[in-house]
């Protein structure tokens, strides 16, 4: 049987400079994932896509091991090029969250970047 992992509950909602999240092996054997962050800011000057990756961590977990990563959220991550303003800019507003193994993840949260 091959490895399986699950993504738990975030272990805070306050991802404005960080964002973590609890992973287990709740398989057989030891196994490598890759946990994916996508974000979609809901309202800005421009339309975003709905999910966009930003950062992602390849892992390797043994049979029962559980561990919290951390991504760090900052300007690379918030950013997106505006070709009005010709200059990559950041605005404030309402963002979504997901954490997983791929872009259908369904661990969800949000932030309110000011």
């Amino acid at each position: 049987m091959l490895s399986q992992f699950g993504f738990l509950d975030p272990v805070d909602r306050n991802p404005v400079g960080t964002a973590r999240v609890a992973v287990a092996n709740t398989g057989a054997r030891t196994g490598d994932e890759t946990a994916q962050l996508h974000i979609h800011q809901r309202a800005g000057r421009t339309a975003r896509p709905i999910r966009e990756l930003k950062c992602f961590q390849r892992f390797t977990l043994a049979r029962g091991e559980r561990r919290t990563l951390t991504f760090t959220l900052g300007d690379a991550e918030l950013k997106y090029w505006s070709g009005a303003e010709r200059k990559w800019v950041v605005d404030p507003g309402l963002f979504d969250i997901w954490i997983g193994g791929d872009s259908q993840a369904a661990l969800h949260a949000t932030f309110e970047l000011r």
